[in-house]
């Protein structure tokens, strides 16, 4: 159970540093060029915002669980330890 929760651990940061990675090609292909002047191609900023939006709800979903399944192992390693 404690491979479980540290598998856990592991999947919520990664999934909060995938933000980082989706915000740099919408900086890139999306806002420097508008402020530059140069034409932009507005059809992929909904998939950018998508994007950004499904990595928030994965790494609310898998910290939530992973603060949730702890808590029980931890409950039961404080039960088997009275």
């Amino acid at each position: 159970m404690i491979c479980l929760g540290f598998a856990l651990t592991l999947a919520s940061t990664a999934a909060g540093l995938v933000p980082p990675y989706i915000t740099i090609p919408l900086l890139d292909n999306v806002l420097s060029p508008r402020q530059n002047g140069l034409p932009v191609d507005f059809d992929v900023v909904p998939w950018y915002l998508a994007a950004l939006f499904g990595a928030a709800v994965l790494a609310w979903l898998l910290g939530w669980a992973k603060t949730s399944f702890l808590a029980r192992v931890i409950e039961r390693i404080r039960a088997g330890l009275r």
